[in-house]
C-alpha cells in the first residue's frame, strides 16, 4: 500500500510529454491509500550533458532500495538504447548487484527504446507476468525470455519495412496521379520516422 496526496501526484494520460506536461490533460490521483502490485524503474543509458552518470546511479539505487522493501515485483527498464553508451549499461548491471538489493526478489532488466517503440510493451508484459506469478503463489526462477534490444530492434525494423512496402504497393495500385503518389510517399516517410513526425505535429 502507498499513500499519495492528490495535490502532488498526478497521472499523465498522454505520450511523449517531456517539457510539455502542462499542455496535456492531467488526471489527479485520489487522496488516501491505493494498492500497487509492481513497479517499473527507468534507467537512462544514453549520454546527457551536465548529468553525471554517478548521480543517476545513486538516485536510482535509492529508489530501488525503497521499492525492494515492498517485496513487490520490479522491472528495471533501461531506456534510450538507440543512443546506448556501453559504460552506462554496465552501470545498470552493477546496480542490481548492490548488497541493499540482495534481499529483494529478482529484478528483471528490459532494454527499451521509445524512439521506434522497441521492447516498451515487453517491459510492461514482463511486470504483468511477475505480478501474476506472485498473485498465484508461483515460486521459483522467472523463466520468461527477455528479448535483447538488438534482436527486438531488428524485428521491429522488419515489421516497419514490411508495413511500408505493403502500404506503398497499395498506394501504387490505387493512386494513379504522380502528385498524389509523391505526397503519400512523403507521408509514409514522416510516419515511419518519429523525429519527422514530431516536427510536423509540434514544429520542433
Amino acid at each position: 500500500m502507498a499513500y499519495f496526496t492528490s495535490g502532488i501526484a498526478s497521472l499523465l494520460l498522454c505520450m511523449c510529454v517531456s517539457g510539455l506536461e502542462h499542455e496535456f490533460v492531467q488526471k489527479l490521483l485520489p487522496d488516501g491509500r491505493i494498492s500497487i502490485d509492481g513497479f517499473i524503474c527507468v534507467f537512462d543509458v544514453s549520454d546527457v550533458p551536465q548529468r553525471p552518470m554517478s548521480k543517476q546511479t545513486e538516485y536510482v539505487s535509492l529508489i530501488l532500495a525503497q521499492l525492494a522493501k515492498t517485496k513487490k515485483p520490479i522491472v528495471l527498464a533501461t531506456t534510450k538504447n538507440d543512443e546506448l553508451v556501453r559504460s552506462h549499461a554496465v552501470e545498470a548491471e552493477h546496480l542490481l548487484s548492490r548488497k541493499e538489493l540482495r534481499g529483494a526478489g529478482p529484478i528483471i532488466t528490459v532494454e527499451t527504446s521509445a524512439h521506434q517503440n522497441v521492447n516498451v510493451e515487453q517491459a510492461f508484459m514482463t511486470l504483468a507476468l511477475l505480478i501474476e506469478r506472485v498473485c498465484s503463489g508461483v515460486s521459483g526462477k522467472h523463466r520468461q525470455r527477455i528479448v535483447p534490444y538488438s534482436e527486438a530492434l531488428r524485428a521491429r525494423q522488419e515489421l516497419l519495412d514490411t508495413a511500408t512496402t505493403a502500404y506503398n504497393n497499395l498506394i501504387s495500385y490505387q493512386v494513379t496521379s504522380t502528385v498524389h503518389v509523391k505526397f503519400t510517399n512523403t507521408c509514409v516517410s514522416v510516419i515511419c520516422n518519429p523525429c519527422c513526425l514530431a516536427k510536423v505535429l509540434f514544429g520542433f
